[in-house]
């Protein structure tokens, strides 16, 4: 594989977004962590001194740092300060702590501190140096990358330390920082680096596992030929934020040429981008990964008469037992839900890697030191962790410098103020899933280190809200590792391990489950079920129900059954060990469907229906089948549910037959059928011949069974051709209204009737009233039943049924007379008013 030469470093920054945890531990914000601080300093790690605690027997570290600016709080005019962190080496005997703060010589950075609460031996105490604690163990430093002028703190990067890093703590602070030391710090070792720079073009492999021994071999150009202070750097797994970890040890280069290197992997290296500096300060980083797939911890030792390397550790048997012993804290062993939770992740590990760990009797001892007990206790801790993993180990001299290490006794303890989850299912967004804390921190006491890979259980980060309750493949690869070569050799002269297996490596009842190959079977078709229980399984039994071939089962299985009964099953498995019994039952699981279902009952429609939509609707049945329709092309399908369909008709005629059919996975019933007969919507139409007043109107519509005429001037008919006589001579909206069984439709048209013509004459109005023209009043004859008196424009001005029609009122002018007879005829009239 080949890398571009690259001007800017390309980091791969593996976080959780918005909120993480490293390690175990609880993310604080920079905000939070600036106010609990009582010291904030800019500094470089300048020496580590080991002692003894004055309160126990546990080692911690004094870390040296030279201060360069003071952020926050006073040390009172020293020039060093000392950070006291859990771990160290006093003779062949070294403690860690997982998580813990780890400082290297030369380290650079800003450091959040608060006083010291740690005992201290004497010759720390009165070393005249002030001391102090990580505020929040890992996130107690800031990391320089003074190559790119960057400074990493968990999910924030900042770009430009004098800039964006300085202005946020004094914005934070509310101070302006106060410089001890000129640093002399050169912030541009980048912009100020020779043009000859290194280029990395290869890896001989393109993965491997840290802390083992694996050597990572790099091709390229420009290595220069000796490499003086030159480095490999891997990103760092303990933070996963793009800062870098340094492999210096000569020992740990096994070629350095200008155009290879091997270099041993060290423990702390992650999967990323890999970086080479030159010993005249040229750098180079891939812009490709390197893949670490587990890394095991290692001592890191300089044995006399040698220089300082890194030792892998191993288990021994330090219970005479084959492996080791947990004891309960007698706090820790009366919160049920711990002690549970802590027995299954002890249990995942046994039977995962084989591990020899077991749980012995509770103590009363409370203290984190090598006392030859491996305690599980609570605490309350004032900082961001949420658990620890303590190692203790020994070593000693095989030949020369050769030296083998040892696991001489393994601390965990967790923080009682922790909102913690302990069910099965996903802690909220606020909780910590206890099971995923402390298998992580049962891996570090398997002796594995962390890894940039999410999806893995020794990932080196975990959020609130988030649950690894499974190990991967190279967490178990990892563990296997140690473990396998735990078993081969007798360090130090000391029994070795004897590995656990399949049988005796449970550690908490079974967890009873299954599964079964189908949900829906046809009758007298093979279902298979398949335990999917968890934990170590002494005995099984299965129950099927009835009609099943067998009715129970013993034995893992998986086991075939054929059913010769219809309907749902219900199926029981029961699950022992020598831890207890456990059972589930899945009521009603799979349904046994028959050959041929039952036919759907009483398909209810109108067997007379009409152009347009349709509903079709059968009985509700109980089974699992699916109903088939089948319609005539003059049908299309438009909706429907379970029981019904809609169509949509686009003809009429008929018969038209229906089918529907109930269908399952297994066959078809018989169909049942209706017929229906499908109606043509009415069609209105007509044509109106005026003759005078008297207009006739001719029905030319289609498919109505009756009709209603409404002529525009108050009056209707039902006929089915009707002659209208109208009272004014004017335009009238004649409307006809068909129907028939399906609906109503109307149509509607002008007509005029209105012509001079059509006034009846004078000699014929005395038939029936006189005078004309009129000057007072008219008498009407027997045969008028009533009348109406219109202006010319067709104004209604009077009505009535007396035989004397008043005309005083009128003005002079032409009036239209309506007249209505007692034969039900109508006669209108041209009446004139004349002036007295």
């Amino acid at each position: 594989m080949y890398f571009k030469k690259l001007l800017l470093i390309v980091l791969i920054i593996f976080t959780e977004k918005n909120i993480f945890a490293q390690c175990a531990i609880e993310n604080w914000s920079i905000e939070k962590r600036t106010e609990l601080s009582s010291l904030i300093v800019e500094g470089k790690v300048i020496k580590l001194n080991s002692f003894r605690s004055a309160y126990s027997k546990a080692i911690y570290t004094a870390t040296v740092i030279e201060v360069y600016k003071i952020f926050k709080g006073n040390i009172n005019g020293s020039k060093t300060i000392e950070i006291i962190t859990f771990g160290g080496q006093i003779g062949n005997e070294l403690h860690r702590a997982d998580p813990e703060l780890e400082l290297s010589k030369d380290e650079t950075g800003v450091f959040l501190l608060v006083n010291n609460e740690v005992k201290l031996s004497d010759n720390i105490k009165n070393n005249g140096i002030p001391e102090f604690q990580g505020v929040a163990s890992l996130q107690s430093l800031i990391s320089y990358d003074l190559m790119y002028n960057k400074a990493f703190d968990g999910e924030k990067t900042y770009y430009g330390i004098e800039t964006e890093l300085y202005e946020k703590l004094q914005d934070l602070t509310g101070l302006k920082f106060y410089e001890v030391k000129n640093s002399a710090i050169n912030f541009n070792l980048f912009k100020n680096r020779k043009l000859s720079s290194p280029e990395i073009k290869s890896f001989v492999q393109s993965s491997a596992n840290s802390g083992t021994g694996d050597i990572l071999t790099i091709k390229g150009t420009g290595f220069r030929n000796t490499r003086g202070n030159g480095r490999i750097e891997f990103l760092d797994a303990n933070y996963g934020d793009g800062r870098r970890v340094k492999t210096p040890f000569a020992a740990d280069y096994k070629v350095w040429n200008d155009t290879m290197i091997s270099v041993r992997i060290p423990t702390r290296a992650g999967t990323g981008t890999i970086s080479l500096a030159t010993y005249d300060s040229n750098y180079f980083t891939t812009s490709t990964s390197f893949k670490i797939n587990f890394a095991h911890l290692n001592a890191s030792f300089a044995p006399s008469g040698g220089s300082t390397q890194y030792f892998t550790t191993d288990h021994v048997n330090d219970n005479g037992k084959g492996g080791y012993t947990f004891q309960m804290n007698y706090r820790f062993k009366n919160n049920n839900n711990m002690v549970n939770t802590f027995l299954k992740s002890l249990e995942t590990w046994r039977c995962q890697t084989f591990m020899n760990w077991e749980v012995g009797r509770d103590t009363s001892i409370n203290k984190i030191e090598p006392d030859q007990v491996n305690i599980v206790k609570l605490t309350k801790n004032a900082n961001n962790v949420l658990a620890t993993c303590y190692s203790y180990w020994n070593g000693c001299y095989v030949s020369g410098t050769e030296m083998e290490w040892y696991v001489t006794e393994l601390d965990i303890e967790a923080d009682s103020t922790r909102n913690w989850y302990y069910g099965t299912g996903n802690p909220s967004g606020s909780q910590y899933d206890f099971q995923s804390v402390i298998s992580h921190e049962l891996g570090h006491g398997h002796q594995l280190g962390h890894v940039i890979a999410s999806q893995e259980m020794m990932h080196w980060s975990i959020s609130p809200g988030q649950k690894k309750s499974s190990l991967s493949s190279n967490d178990i690869a990892g563990g296997t590792y140690v473990k396998d070569k735990s078993i081969k050799m007798n360090v130090c002269s000391g029994a070795k391990l004897i590995a656990l297996n399949s049988t005796n490596c449970g550690y908490t009842k079974p967890t009873a489950g299954f599964k079964a190959s189908l949900l829906n079977i046809c009758e007298s078709k093979d279902v298979v079920f398949t335990d999917t229980s968890k934990g170590i399984i002494k005995t099984y039994l299965w129950k099927f129900d009835n009609g099943a071939s067998s009715a129970s089962k013993t034995g893992k299985g998986p086991h075939t059954i054929t059913y010769s009964t219809t309907g749902f099953k219900t199926i029981k498995l029961f699950t022992t060990n020598d831890f207890g019994t456990d059972s589930t039952v899945k009521t009603n699981y799979i349904e046994i469907l028959p050959t041929k279902p039952p036919m759907p009952q009483n398909l209810k429609f109108k067997d007379t229906t009409c152009i347009g939509t349709s509903t079709y609707v059968v009985d509700t049945f109980n089974g699992n089948y699916n109903l088939t329709w089948l319609f005539p092309p003059e049908a299309s399908e438009i909706g429907g549910g379970k029981y019904s369909k809609q169509v949509n008709w686009t003809s009429s005629g008929g018969p038209f037959k229906i089918l529907v059919k109930s269908q399952n996975l297994c066959g078809s019933s018989d169909s049942l059928t209706g017929s229906v007969w499908v109606m043509n919507n009415p069609v209105p139409s007509f044509t109106a011949t005026e003759n005078g007043r008297e207009v006739t109107f001719t029905n030319t519509s289609q498919f109505a069974d009756s009709y209603k005429w409404y002529f525009g001037d108050s009056d209707s008919s039902s006929l089915l051709n009707p002659v209208h006589i109208y009272p004014l001579g004017k335009a009238y909206v004649a409307v006809l209204k068909a129907t028939n069984i399906c609906k109503t439709v109307v149509f509607s048209k002008t007509v005029n009737p209105y012509h001079p013509a059509h006034i009846y004459n004078r000699a014929k109005n005395e038939i029936y009233f006189s005078p004309n023209p009129v000057v007072d009043q008219i008498l009407t004859s027997e045969k008028v039943l009533s009348y109406k008196i219109f202006d010319i424009a067709g104004k209604e001005l009077l009505w009535g049924d007396k035989k004397n029609i008043n005309f005083e009122k009128f003005e002079k002018g032409f009036y239209i007379l309506n007249l209505k007879l007692l034969n039900g005829e109508n006669l209108i009239f041209k009446i004139i008013k004349k002036g007295e």
